[in-house]
């Protein structure tokens, strides 16, 4: 915003909690700093999207999310809720998919004239884009909270807590006090908010019996280390652990020295978690070695479905760059996954940072 009260670019506002799919990695890119994103899998999220060509143009895209996994839409010309998971449709009656339907139309409503309010009293210029995102959750100890952040231009501005039921600007600017102030003020909006989040609760409770299946999966996680030169010149090594096909997302994968953990001045870098096209996820690690020396370097992966084992990957010297290696042990058993060289060349070769590997686990 610049001192005559403009925005410099139009407005972007996230009414956010996330992802997920890549907008809503993206959404909780921007905000996670200041926003209290979901503690587990198991949240509803509805990612809306809404474009504003004029003050009497509308278009909107809408889709709810149990967890990452995409449940149902909302048509932009008919306000017709569809369903995308065979379980979706029976969560509810068809009476309670009709009230969810009004509901939403009411909300929309509601949203589109804040929105143009708000452009108007900013002295914003149309096109205006709009993405929100609001979740519920039940927590483990049976307590629910949800939240529904904003943004505009990738910067938080607001956020409405279900428990404190009030906006508040996330950061101390003009812009953020003056819309958090101006949302409080909207006695309507608030008492539609409420009445959301308490439906979002219900349906959640719901969503999670019907949908348990999907949602509860637990994928194996395939990984593969590989030793590249580094590309810093230096004549030291790139050893690189690659994970895929895991579910749930959370992960945690760690560099081992002689089976023990790495010095505090080792070089890791770590990529953020990423989607597959199959709904699971990969990540990728790498360290920077000496290029001689008489050390044993391991790639450790941690994950819910290994039942509370660790899957740890062992990396020799002597083996050829750019290969990988294709063994793998469990801490107390020993699983060996096994992945086919030329496979992984052809990927590599393509950088196919979204292509899932084949994997032929054996068990010795």
């Amino acid at each position: 915003m610049n001192v005559n009260g403009q925005w410099k670019y139009p407005l972007i506002i996230l009414l956010s909690p996330v992802r997920m799919l890549l907008l809503s990695f993206w959404v909780c890119r921007i905000s996670s700093a200041a926003f209290p994103l979901p503690e587990g899998h198991h949240a509803l999220r509805i990612l809306q999207t809404t474009m504003f060509q004029n003050p009497s143009i509308t278009d909107f895209e809408i889709i709810a999310l149990l967890g990452d996994v995409e449940t149902h839409t909302v048509e932009s010309h008919t306000g017709k809720i569809s369903f995308l998971q065979p379980w979706a449709n029976s969560s509810l009656t068809p009476i309670e998919w009709k009230r969810l339907e009004k509901v939403a139309k009411i909300y929309l409503i509601g949203f589109n004239q804040t929105v143009h309010n708000i452009i108007q009293a900013l002295n914003i210029s149309y096109p205006a884009v709009a993405q929100s995102l609001m979740f519920c959750e039940i927590q483990p100890n049976g307590t629910t909270r949800g939240y529904y952040d904003a943004a505009a231009n990738r910067k938080p501005l607001v956020i409405f807590s279900a428990d404190a039921g009030v906006w508040a600007a996330q950061k101390k600017d003009p812009a953020a006090l003056s819309i958090a102030h101006y949302l409080n003020q909207n006695t309507g909006t608030l008492a539609t908010l409420r009445s959301l989040f308490s439906q979002c609760i219900k349906v959640l409770k719901t969503f999670l019996q019907t949908g348990k299946a999907t949602v509860e999966r637990q994928e194996l996680p395939v990984a593969v280390v590989f030793a590249r030169e580094s590309p810093t010149g230096s004549g030291s090594l790139l050893l690189v652990c690659r994970v895929t096909g895991f579910y749930p997302r959370p992960i945690k994968v760690a560099w081992l020295q002689d089976e023990e953990g790495m010095p505090d001045n080792s070089m890791v870098n770590t990529t953020q978690i990423l989607p597959n096209h199959d709904l699971t996820y990969q990540i990728r690690s790498s360290l920077v070695i000496p290029p001689a020396g008489t050390h044993r370097y391991s790639c450790k992966v941690e994950h819910s479905s290994l039942g509370g084992k660790s899957l740890v990957i062992p990396w020799e010297r002597g083996e050829n760059l750019k290969t990988g290696v294709t063994a793998g042990s469990i801490c107390g058993g020993v699983i060996v996954v096994s992945i086919a060289t030329a496979a992984f060349y052809w990927w590599y070769k393509k950088h196919r940072e979204y292509e899932d590997v084949n994997r032929a686990p054996a068990v010795v």
